[in-house]
């Protein structure tokens, strides 16, 4: 996540050869790192977590951001997951 803002903000900055270094780097990560999971399947997750706990109150989000992680194998994108969670416990 760090180096897609960083090629970002060097690609903003009109950096290209340290946005250039910064996109070997991505590669090279892409090869070995597993693929992050979709917003849809993030989406579908948290729901099965709801309906499978019962969970109804924000005060319970820990437990679902919990789940999730080790459910997802730290592949769910957990800032879209948090507002996700918010958006349907409120």
């Amino acid at each position: 996540k760090k180096s897609k803002e960083s090629l970002t903000h060097y690609k903003e900055a009109n950096r290209p050869e340290l946005a250039e270094q910064e996109e070997f780097e991505l590669s090279v990560y892409k090869e070995y790192l597993p693929e992050d999971m979709t917003q849809e399947e993030v989406q579908k997750m948290i729901e099965d977590i709801l309906s499978e706990k019962s969970i109804s109150q924000m005060s319970q989000i820990g437990e679902v951001m919990g789940e999730l992680k080790k459910r997802s194998n730290n592949r769910a994108d957990m800032g879209f997951a948090s507002k996700f969670v918010k958006e349907k416990l409120s």
